[in-house]
């Protein structure tokens, strides 16, 4: 799959920093077709399978259960690497469900990333393009006045 899919909850595009995919929204069962789609195409062209997760809301247990039988159809050296947030619980979902045994089979959880605190981002705003400019001062806009 060289393009994207996308219907009224799923999109799927191509990764920007390398082979792979990028899922948005929520995966069900019923999107088993572009899944299957998705990984035949980047199995064509690559040995890791990159599906990055990390904007997925919600994953079904059917269309996990698929990605697994997907995996399992992979020819080691290559393999399926799901990259996920770890509010998906996916690593404990596919060991409840077995799948956590499959060889061909990889789950890289990535971490939020850490929230700037209230002190960070006022700093930021106060040093804006290099200056710590006082936030009372009016501003002087070439050309005017």
């Amino acid at each position: 799959m060289h393009g994207y899919y996308a219907d009224e909850i799923l999109l799927v595009l191509p990764l920007f920093d390398g082979p792979g995919l990028r899922l948005r929204g929520e995966v069900l069962a019923d999107h088993r077709g572009p899944l299957a789609l998705a990984v035949a195409g980047e199995a064509a062209r690559t040995d890791t399978v990159v599906l990055d997760l990390t904007g997925v809301r919600f994953i079904s247990h059917g269309a996990l259960d698929f990605l697994a039988v997907l995996a399992r159809r992979i020819t080691p050296p290559q393999h399926l690497l799901l990259r996920a947030r770890p509010d998906l619980a996916l690593r404990a979902r596919l060991a409840e469900r077995g799948h956590d045994t499959i060889a061909t089979l990889r789950l890289e959880e990535i971490p939020y990333p850490p929230a700037p605190d209230a002190e960070q981002l006022s700093a930021a705003s106060r040093t804006a393009e290099g200056t710590t400019a006082d936030p009372q001062q009016t501003a002087v806009v070439p050309g005017e006045g």
